[in-house]
């Protein structure tokens, strides 16, 4: 994947991606700070988490010759400040539900 910023979508990113074979995929990023090109290789497992902001956009890419899988997220702020607590507070002061929740196994 070419260079590109997502500052569309600011937030922050969490990519987990694996690469089949030693050698033959990479992520490189521009370092905010110093400008610096930064190449880190993917091999098997990777997971790198990074700041996207519309004033400070965050230059990365992407390049394989392999199999490579990647999962990419975005971390959102809420979108109603309070909903989760508002929900779970609901849950709680129902006991049938409470009870369900705390008695099942994971």
């Amino acid at each position: 994947m070419g260079w590109h910023t997502n500052s569309m979508a600011p937030g922050w990113r969490i990519h987990i991606n694996y690469a089949d074979a030693e050698g033959k995929s990479f992520s490189r990023y521009r370092h905010p700070v110093s400008g610096e090109l930064v190449t880190l290789e993917n091999k098997y497992w990777n997971f790198r988490a990074f700041h996207v902001t519309d004033d400070e956009p965050f230059w990365h890419c992407i390049a394989a010759n392999t199999n490579r899988f990647s999962f990419g997220y975005r971390i959102m702020k809420p979108t109603t400040k309070g909903a989760l607590f508002k929900k779970s507070k609901k849950l709680a002061s129902n006991s049938t539900n409470t009870a369900n929740l705390t008695n099942r196994s994971l």
